[in-house]
């Protein structure tokens, strides 16, 4: 796993502590190291990272929260956006969890809100490759770091 470091709505993925110090959000979390970064075109503010031809993705964000979106909209939206069945769901004051299984496909997000910001990892996977996946996810979560 390679850590990724967040600075603003860029990322910049080094083996740097110095970065991780300049950060203006102070926020970090591994990604597998066969992933190899692409342009997501639907938001490019967030960083985007791909394996199998595209068919795993993840996400990786620090967003300003200017909205002042709640936590359960947030995790309502994203239900409502891949409209399967909710296997797993967890919310609490200052974090959510949620997986959905939707055709075939499993969509993870770990969000946490901090200072009006929103800091998330969303991981897309097939369900056959649910074993493989769910460890890699348990990993990234466990790096997740905010200062």
């Amino acid at each position: 796993m390679t850590q990724c470091h967040l600075k603003g709505s860029a990322c910049y993925c080094e083996n740097s502590k110095q970065l991780t110090t300049k950060c203006k959000h102070r926020f970090s979390c591994a990604y597998p190291t066969h992933f190899e970064k692409f342009v997501d075109n639907a938001s490019p503010s967030r960083y985007a990272l791909r394996a199998n031809g595209g068919e795993i993705t993840m996400k990786i964000c620090a967003e300003k929260n200017d909205a002042q979106t709640t936590l359960q909209q947030s995790l309502s939206a994203f239900k409502s956006k891949h409209g399967g069945e909710v296997e797993y769901s967890s919310i609490g004051e200052t974090y959510y969890a949620v997986r959905i299984n939707d055709d075939g496909f499993c969509y993870y997000k770990y969000l946490r809100s901090k200072n009006n910001n929103f800091y998330w990892f969303e991981f897309t996977y097939p369900e056959d490759e649910r074993d493989t996946y769910e460890g890699y996810i348990q990993h990234i979560y466990e790096s997740f770091t905010i200062k």
